[in-house]
Order: structure tokens, then C-alpha cells, then sequence
């Protein structure tokens, strides 16, 4: 069996998830979550928000495996038959790449709204980035570039954004672009990428498993 120690937000979860599950598919094995194996959030919430709903069709385990598996000897493989609990971030679809279909059929986002045709989401993530010096916050810019080649492709687009950061910050990375914002909680956010025909993401784990 393979299990996890989760930390982060939705994004960071999934990823650390599907990469546990794509081993567990490549050998014949099993992928169960231990809810008591969460760290901590940042700017998301409990793993245990998700156990009803996107992670309804994983099983829960009790079991805390002795033998660690990290970023650093993920690729050395592991013995058959042994439990094993993978701990880091695994932010690459490396370990998954093969399986997108089965992670669809696996995480289960369940349809809040239906969206007109030629829709794009723009996802604007800054909130604790603007904090961090590390972090790398895109740029207005990129956002009109990304908007101009998605109205060279689809001139009747129409733009809704999802985002953590207030009304007015929003428009000082749109300007110019009509937009409307959606309200609501990360269902709705990860609803509205997974329904859209187009998307212009930040560098964010959120959006690109919407996107995906």
C-alpha cells in the first residue's frame, strides 16, 4: 500500500496524491490517504475538507508506513509488498503522466455551474506571493498578452476570472479587459477552470490541475 504526508493547498494536495497513485498503478499496488498525515495548509485548507467530495473515491487507511519515499528516491523504486508513505511536494506529472484518464475518473469535481461557449478563466494568484520575496508574481503584462492571443483565436471571448486577491488588484491587472469575476469558494474556482474553453493561469498548482 501507498499512502502520503500531505502539506499545502488544494493543488499541492493533488499533485502529491496523483503522483502516489500513479506508483501505485505502476505496481500493481494500492493508493489509500491517511487523513491524520496532514501538515499543514499555507493558503488552503485540511485534507480532510476534500475526503467527501474530490477525494471521495480514495480509500482511508489508518496505517502509518515505516519506509519514506521523498522527492530524492522516488525513482529508486521500492520493495513489493512493502507500505510506503511518500513525504514532499512531487510537483511534476512525471509519476503520472501515464494515467490522466484514471486521476479524472479518480478526483471527483463535482459541476456547480454551466458556462457559455468560447469562455476563458483567468486565474489571477497573488495573495501570499506578494508576501514572499521568493515567489514570482506574474506580471499585467502577461495578462494582456495572454488576453490578445486568446481574442486573436476566439474574437468572441468572453473573460470571467477566479482569484484571491481583492477587486481592485484585479483591475490593476486587467485593465482594459472586460471581465467578470466569480464568486465563491474553491469548488466554484476549480469548477469554472475545469468547464472553460480556454484559460489563462498564473504559476499556480491550483490552475494547472484545473486546466488538466
Amino acid at each position: 500500500m501507498i499512502t502520503g504526508i500531505y502539506r499545502g493547498g488544494l493543488g499541492n494536495q493533488l499533485f502529491q496524491i496523483a503522483t502516489g497513485y500513479g506508483l501505485a498503478l505502476t505496481n500493481n499496488d494500492e493508493y489509500k490517504i491517511n487523513p491524520r498525515q496532514f501538515k499543514f495548509c499555507g493558503q488552503g485548507h485540511d485534507i480532510r475538507k476534500y475526503l467527501d467530495n474530490i477525494y471521495k473515491n480514495i480509500d482511508i487507511t489508518d496505517i502509518v508506513p515505516t519506509c519514506v519515499i521523498t522527492e530524492r528516491n522516488i525513482d529508486n523504486g521500492y520493495d513489493s509488498g512493502t507500505d510506503v508513505i511518500l513525504d514532499g511536494f512531487f510537483q511534476t506529472s512525471k509519476h503520472f503522466i501515464d494515467y490522466r484518464a484514471e486521476l479524472q475518473e479518480l478526483f471527483y469535481i463535482p459541476p456547480k455551474n454551466i458556462y457559455e461557449p468560447n469562455t476563458c478563466i483567468i486565474h489571477i494568484r497573488c495573495g501570499d506571493f506578494l508576501q514572499n520575496p521568493n515567489m514570482i508574481v506574474i506580471t499585467p503584462k502577461y495578462f494582456k498578452d495572454a488576453t490578445d492571443l486568446i481574442l486573436s483565436k476566439c474574437p468572441q471571448a468572453k473573460f470571467n476570472v477566479i482569484s484571491d486577491s481583492s477587486e481592485a488588484t484585479i483591475k490593476k491587472y486587467l485593465e482594459n479587459i472586460d471581465y467578470s469575476i466569480i464568486n465563491g469558494d474553491e469548488y466554484s474556482a476549480l469548477d469554472a477552470l475545469v468547464q472553460s474553453d480556454y484559460a489563462i493561469i498564473s504559476n499556480s498548482s491550483f490552475s494547472w490541475w484545473g486546466t488538466y
